[in-house]
């Protein structure tokens, strides 16, 4: 069902778009998703060391 309304949506607006990623765009989001997950807990971690040096809500601000 879902198909048959992107396939419609497609032939009134002349869209040519592939409903499945390539294998390179999946390890693209997928390389992506990580960096982002990585970059989160990077800076939880900073956030707790200096919170433990200064327990200052002030230094995590600035930061």
């Amino acid at each position: 069902m879902e198909q048959k309304i992107h396939q419609n949506l497609g032939k009134k607006m002349k869209l040519a778009y592939p409903l499945k990623l390539n294998k390179d765009a999946r390890l693209l989001l997928l390389v992506s998703t990580l960096y982002t997950i990585a970059i989160a807990l990077s800076n939880t971690f900073v956030n707790v060391y200096l919170w433990k040096l200064q327990k200052s809500y002030i230094m995590i601000g600035l930061v």
